[in-house]
């Protein structure tokens, strides 16, 4: 164990550090972009280091999907008595897309909510007074300049713009318990068909929620459950849209 410590004090001195950041920063890997062959060399390079280190080491290949911009997508404003405008991507907008949906196509009423932000410790709710439920939150970047400098930078982030907007739409559960079988049914946009499969595996995070707080823990543990009582329990699109979710216990555990 000591001339293990031994070999790491001398492999990561300053020097040694600075020649691995000197290596992988180098332009000729190209920015390393995920599956591209920068990306492989700089895998190989870490492997070799750590093989070097006496470390095994090995290759797990995981698939990734990618979004591909359209300049064929357009926005299209209708306000009442006008004339509609239509704006095209790249031109006159920017998106981001959506790796779970090929066709993110919808029609709804514009509401505008100034910055998007509820923080009740700042005294401040854009959405206050409005109803956005069915509707598309139109936002400001960024926050109020009067926020702290750190309570500016939370509230500034999309992610948790696009979390308060969906608290603040149409946020409806419901739930139904039925001769031993609980429902839980929300609106929001579904369980995509890709994930269904792994959303009770323990640690799985679908690909829209892994820039969210979570563990991944949560279904897995309400799947260990119900088993350990002879129950199950599953997960599907709800009608109309929405995820839905069952879980089943037989009456001897429900009594």
């Amino acid at each position: 164990m000591s001339l293990l410590v031994a070999t790491f004090v001398t492999a990561f001195s300053a020097a040694a550090v600075k020649a691995h950041i000197r290596f992988l920063a180098d332009d000729l890997l190209e920015g390393r972009g995920t599956g591209t062959r920068g990306h492989r060399i700089a895998a190989s390079y870490v492997a070799a280091q750590f093989e070097a280190a006496g470390l095994e080491t090995s290759f797990q290949e995981v698939p990734f999907r990618a979004t591909m911009p359209s300049a064929e997508s357009t926005l299209t404003l209708l306000r009442e008595g006008e004339e509609p405008v239509t704006l095209r991507a790249f031109e006159s907008f920017v998106t981001q897309g959506d790796a779970l949906r090929s066709d993110n196509s919808i029609e709804a009423p514009v509401v505008f909510a100034g910055f998007g932000i509820t923080a009740p410790d700042q005294k401040y709710d854009d959405y206050a007074g409005i109803d956005v439920r069915g509707k598309i939150a139109a936002v400001f970047t960024g926050a109020p300049p009067s926020f702290p400098n750190e309570v500016r930078a939370h509230h500034s982030a999309s992610l948790n713009k696009i979390d308060n907007a969906a608290r603040h739409g149409d946020g409806r559960v419901e739930v139904e318990l039925r001769e031993g079988v609980l429902t839980v049914r929300d609106h929001g946009p579904g369980i995509a068909a890709d994930d269904l499969p792994y959303v009770f595996d323990r640690f799985y995070r679908s690909t829209a929620a892994r820039g969210r707080p979570g563990s991944g823990l949560g279904l897995a543990i309400v799947r260990q459950a119900a088993e350990a009582h002879g129950g199950s329990v599953r997960a599907g699109r709800a009608p109309g849209g929405g995820a839905e979710l069952t879980l089943a216990l037989p009456r001897s555990a429900t009594s």
